[in-house]
């Protein structure tokens, strides 16, 4: 086990109340809370309910604890909660299992695969967007949830069902979802609501299962069926869950904060305008303009700086541990916030700034532990990648193509209790561009 660096400092931030500690300060202003909490240490302390949670700031403790999951796994109370209700699928299962699922999953993500998933991404936005008009009034957030949805759908089924079969899919996974933080820590009956929806998604993925013929290249369930010759139907499902939580929220999350800065930044906008003009010519981005949009993923790693989706990642002590020179116990909880991290003023300059040019190439990238929003180490997430693509081809397109404005709806505030980091509300106004003929 690594050790941490000396000379680290720990601390805890003023402002706890009685019996709730730094509750109440998360539950009003949770981002203005987590991203200040490198002015209180390297290793910080809050308490929450009662609870003590160890947040790192510092990127090599980020990179200790992400990376060592003999001694900071996901066990627990916390995690036995949230399987009882997601499954135990990759992205949930402690280290004990990880690694066999890990081994079942990362072939449908590999490389060679993702032109053929980016062509199903290219379909659906473009059916997504077919249904605009010009200054409606959309729910972007609603709109790319279901976009990445139906993309992960078809690329986990392919040609095993007919579209029209798997709008029960579609419809139980949305659901499965937007299962939020605040049922984790709910009374049990409404706990066991998540628990419901997660049967009905395990059931539909059964029914398509069972009611539709695989071949051998049809699809990510076909493969994890050849890589899992003995998994039941619950085991296949909860593999799905799994993928459907990895795979969508960040996609459409990393294009909604996107367009929330770059309708705040038109200068930045104009530039990424310019780009796409010269590349797509009045069309859809397709996998093959990737190298040609340098810019456009440049604007979502920066949007993933500053909004990473995952905003809480969940760890617990298996044994005794020393961190910044703190001694926890077993069965201590260590939180890892992404957004402390990719704002900490020691890390980036200006780190507030929106900046999509401080990821050219000539500048220098960040330390280890200083950029995660997609995690590190053997547990790093396995569709990061497809996730990053879809949300490069989506953005691309939808900047292109039309012209998202804010309206008297949009909320860019960070959700309250929410699983990820979204904003409260996200009704813009879209615009049809005008294209030269």
């Amino acid at each position: 086990m690594a050790s941490s660096p000396a000379g680290l400092s720990v601390g805890t931030p003023p402002g706890a109340w009685p019996l709730v500690g730094h509750a109440a300060g998360l539950a009003r202003a949770p981002l203005d809370v987590l991203t200040c909490l490198p002015e209180h240490g390297d290793l910080v302390e809050l308490r929450v309910m009662g609870r003590r949670l160890y947040f790192p700031c510092h990127p090599e403790l980020v990179w200790q604890v992400l990376t060592d999951d003999r001694t900071f796994d996901r066990t627990g109370p916390m995690w036995t909660t949230t399987r009882r209700l997601l499954g135990n699928g990759l992205a949930l299962r402690s280290r004990q299992d990880h690694r066999s699922s890990r081994r079942a999953v990362q072939p449908s993500f590999h490389h060679a695969l993702l032109r053929h998933q980016a062509a199903l991404m290219e379909e659906e936005i473009t059916a997504t967007t077919a249904e605009w008009h010009d200054h409606q009034h959309v729910d972007l957030y609603a709109a790319l949830v279901g976009t990445a949805v139906r993309t992960v759908t078809r690329a986990l089924f392919a040609s095993r069902a007919p579209r029209e079969a798997l709008a029960d899919l579609q419809r139980h996974a949305v659901a499965v979802i937007d299962t939020g933080l605040w049922r984790l820590a709910a009374p049990r009956p409404l706990r066991d609501l998540g628990l419901s929806r997660l049967r009905r998604l395990t059931h539909t993925i059964s029914e398509l299962r069972r009611g539709h013929g695989a071949t051998a290249d049809d699809g990510i369930v076909a493969r994890l069926e050849q890589a899992m010759p003995a998994a039941s139907d619950r085991d296949i499902a909860e593999e799905v869950v799994s993928l459907y939580l990895g795979a969508t929220d960040t996609s459409a999350l990393a294009v909604c904060w996107a367009l929330h800065l770059l309708t705040r930044h038109p200068a930045d906008a104009r530039r990424l305008h310019r780009e796409l003009e010269e590349t797509l010519h009045g069309r859809g981005a397709r996998y093959s303009d990737l190298p040609r949009l340098p810019r456009t993923g440049r604007v979502v790693a920066e949007a993933l700086r500053l909004y990473p989706p995952a905003w809480f990642v969940f760890r617990c002590t298996t044994r005794p541990v020393e961190l910044a020179g703190k001694h926890l116990p077993t069965g201590s909880t260590v939180v890892v916030c992404p957004a402390a991290v990719h704002r900490n003023p020691a890390l980036y300059e200006d780190p507030s700034a929106f900046d999509p040019d401080r990821w050219l190439p000539d500048r220098a990238a960040p330390r280890r532990g200083a950029y995660v929003p997609f995690g590190a180490g053997a547990r790093k997430c396995v569709a990061e990648h497809f996730g990053t693509t879809q949300a490069v081809l989506t953005l691309a397109t939808l900047v292109h193509l039309w012209d998202p404005r804010p309206t008297a709806r949009t909320d860019g505030r960070p959700a309250h209790f929410a699983a990820m980091l979204k904003p409260r509300r996200f009704v813009l106004e879209v615009r049809a561009r005008r294209t030269p003929d």
